[in-house]
Protein backbone atom coordinates (compact mmCIF):
# COMPACT_ATOMS: atom_id res chain seq x y z
CA UNK A 1 0.00 0.00 0.00
CA UNK A 2 2.86 2.39 0.84
CA UNK A 3 4.34 1.81 -2.60
CA UNK A 4 1.09 2.74 -4.30
CA UNK A 5 0.76 5.90 -2.23
CA UNK A 6 4.37 6.85 -2.95
CA UNK A 7 3.89 6.29 -6.66
CA UNK A 8 0.78 8.46 -6.65
CA UNK A 9 2.63 11.26 -4.85
CA UNK A 10 5.45 11.18 -7.40
CA UNK A 11 3.12 11.16 -10.35
CA UNK A 12 0.47 13.48 -8.91
CA UNK A 13 1.15 16.33 -11.36
CA UNK A 14 0.62 13.94 -14.25
CA UNK A 15 -2.37 12.25 -12.67
CA UNK A 16 -4.17 15.52 -12.01
CA UNK A 17 -4.39 16.15 -15.71
CA UNK A 18 -4.42 12.60 -17.03
CA UNK A 19 -7.05 10.12 -18.04
CA UNK A 20 -6.86 6.47 -19.03
CA UNK A 21 -6.86 5.92 -22.76
CA UNK A 22 -6.77 2.97 -25.12
CA UNK A 23 -3.59 1.95 -26.90
CA UNK A 24 -5.14 3.02 -30.19
CA UNK A 25 -5.29 6.61 -28.89
CA UNK A 26 -1.53 6.75 -28.31
CA UNK A 27 0.52 8.13 -31.24
CA UNK A 28 2.61 5.51 -33.00
CA UNK A 29 5.86 7.37 -32.28
CA UNK A 30 5.10 7.26 -28.54
CA UNK A 31 4.27 3.55 -28.68
CA UNK A 32 7.40 2.83 -30.71
CA UNK A 33 9.59 4.76 -28.25
CA UNK A 34 8.03 2.91 -25.32
CA UNK A 35 8.39 -0.60 -26.75
CA UNK A 36 11.94 0.15 -27.93
CA UNK A 37 12.97 1.30 -24.46
CA UNK A 38 10.95 -1.33 -22.56
CA UNK A 39 10.66 -4.49 -24.66
CA UNK A 40 8.74 -7.44 -23.22
CA UNK A 41 6.53 -5.20 -21.08
CA UNK A 42 3.38 -6.70 -19.63
CA UNK A 43 0.05 -5.29 -18.43
CA UNK A 44 0.55 -2.00 -20.30
CA UNK A 45 -1.92 0.76 -19.40
CA UNK A 46 -1.82 4.21 -20.97
CA UNK A 47 -2.88 7.60 -19.62
CA UNK A 48 -2.96 10.95 -21.37
CA UNK A 49 -1.62 13.99 -19.53
CA UNK A 50 -1.77 17.61 -20.50
CA UNK A 51 1.35 17.38 -22.68
CA UNK A 52 2.53 13.82 -22.11
CA UNK A 53 1.67 10.14 -22.08
CA UNK A 54 2.13 7.99 -18.99
CA UNK A 55 2.41 4.26 -19.29
CA UNK A 56 2.13 1.87 -16.33
CA UNK A 57 3.46 -1.62 -16.90
CA UNK A 58 5.30 -4.60 -15.51
CA UNK A 59 8.71 -5.80 -16.59
CA UNK A 60 10.70 -8.54 -14.89
CA UNK A 61 8.02 -8.58 -12.15
CA UNK A 62 8.70 -4.88 -11.39
CA UNK A 63 5.91 -2.28 -11.40
CA UNK A 64 7.05 0.66 -13.50
CA UNK A 65 5.63 3.98 -14.69
CA UNK A 66 7.21 5.90 -17.57
CA UNK A 67 6.39 9.28 -19.07
CA UNK A 68 6.90 10.27 -22.70
CA UNK A 69 6.18 13.56 -24.41
CA UNK A 70 3.87 13.85 -27.40
CA UNK A 71 6.74 13.18 -29.84
CA UNK A 72 7.82 9.99 -28.08
CA UNK A 73 10.75 11.44 -26.16
CA UNK A 74 11.27 9.61 -22.88
CA UNK A 75 11.07 11.97 -19.88
CA UNK A 76 11.23 9.78 -16.78
CA UNK A 77 10.72 6.37 -15.25
CA UNK A 78 9.72 5.41 -11.75
CA UNK A 79 10.01 1.82 -10.57
CA UNK A 80 9.39 -0.01 -7.34
CA UNK A 81 12.64 -1.74 -6.45
CA UNK A 82 13.79 -4.18 -3.83
CA UNK A 83 15.62 -2.45 -1.00
CA UNK A 84 18.67 -4.60 -1.80
CA UNK A 85 19.04 -2.64 -5.07
CA UNK A 86 19.40 0.69 -3.27
CA UNK A 87 23.04 1.85 -2.99
CA UNK A 88 24.56 1.23 0.44
CA UNK A 89 25.35 4.94 0.87
CA UNK A 90 21.67 5.83 0.41
CA UNK A 91 20.60 3.24 2.98
CA UNK A 92 23.26 4.53 5.38
CA UNK A 93 22.04 8.13 5.01
CA UNK A 94 18.48 7.02 5.67
CA UNK A 95 19.56 5.02 8.75
CA UNK A 96 21.31 8.10 10.17
CA UNK A 97 17.97 9.90 10.24
CA UNK A 98 15.65 7.10 11.35
CA UNK A 99 17.99 4.58 13.05
CA UNK A 100 16.18 1.93 10.99
CA UNK A 101 16.53 0.36 7.58
CA UNK A 102 14.00 1.33 4.93
CA UNK A 103 11.56 -1.38 3.87
CA UNK A 104 10.44 -0.11 0.46
CA UNK A 105 12.13 1.91 -2.24
CA UNK A 106 11.58 3.38 -5.66
CA UNK A 107 14.03 4.45 -8.30
CA UNK A 108 13.28 7.59 -10.27
CA UNK A 109 15.25 8.09 -13.49
CA UNK A 110 15.05 11.35 -15.41
CA UNK A 111 15.94 12.06 -19.03
CA UNK A 112 18.63 14.52 -17.95
CA UNK A 113 20.56 11.57 -16.52
CA UNK A 114 19.62 12.07 -12.88
CA UNK A 115 18.71 9.11 -10.72
CA UNK A 116 16.94 9.51 -7.39
CA UNK A 117 16.06 6.91 -4.79
CA UNK A 118 12.77 7.48 -3.05
CA UNK A 119 12.24 6.17 0.47
CA UNK A 120 9.45 6.71 2.95
CA UNK A 121 9.75 7.47 6.66
CA UNK A 122 8.80 4.59 8.97
CA UNK A 123 5.48 6.23 9.86
CA UNK A 124 4.72 7.13 6.24
CA UNK A 125 4.54 10.86 6.98
CA UNK A 126 7.51 11.88 4.85
CA UNK A 127 8.92 10.92 1.46
CA UNK A 128 12.68 11.34 1.12
CA UNK A 129 14.57 11.76 -2.16
CA UNK A 130 18.25 10.79 -2.29
CA UNK A 131 20.92 11.11 -4.95
CA UNK A 132 22.95 8.06 -5.95
CA UNK A 133 25.67 9.40 -3.64
CA UNK A 134 23.39 9.31 -0.59
CA UNK A 135 22.74 13.04 -0.48
CA UNK A 136 19.27 13.94 0.78
CA UNK A 137 17.88 16.12 -2.01
CA UNK A 138 14.49 16.96 -0.55
CA UNK A 139 11.71 15.86 1.76
CA UNK A 140 8.01 15.96 1.00
CA UNK A 141 5.51 15.70 3.80
CA UNK A 142 2.60 13.36 3.10
CA UNK A 143 -0.89 14.20 4.25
Amino acid sequence: MKKIILALIMLLPCLLFSQRIKKEQVPSEVQKAFFTRFPNSLMVKWSRGEASYEVDFQQNEDNIAAIFDEKGTWLSTQAEIDISKVPAIVKKSYALIYKLQAEDAEKLEKSVGEVEYVLESPDGSTTLFYSEKGILLRKEHNE
